[in-house]
């Protein structure tokens, strides 16, 4: 999952990112959304094993 607080005009990774070596995955903290801003939004992100990660066309 990617958010973004400027429309979708560069983007922070929620994650899960590389796993420690404890094997439970890395993820970054919560973000509280303002509602009222249209220029908060997300977009769904996901890859298969050997494949390209992609992302949903639009951000939401």
């Amino acid at each position: 999952m990617d958010w973004s607080t400027t429309s979708g005009n560069g983007h922070v990774q929620c994650g899960p990112f590389s796993v420690q070596r404890d094997g439970l995955p890395n993820t970054s903290a919560a973000k509280v959304v303002n509602y009222s801003s249209s220029s908060y939004v997300f977009r769904a992100c996901g890859r298969i094993v050997g494949g390209e990660s992609r992302c949903t066309t639009g951000w939401w």
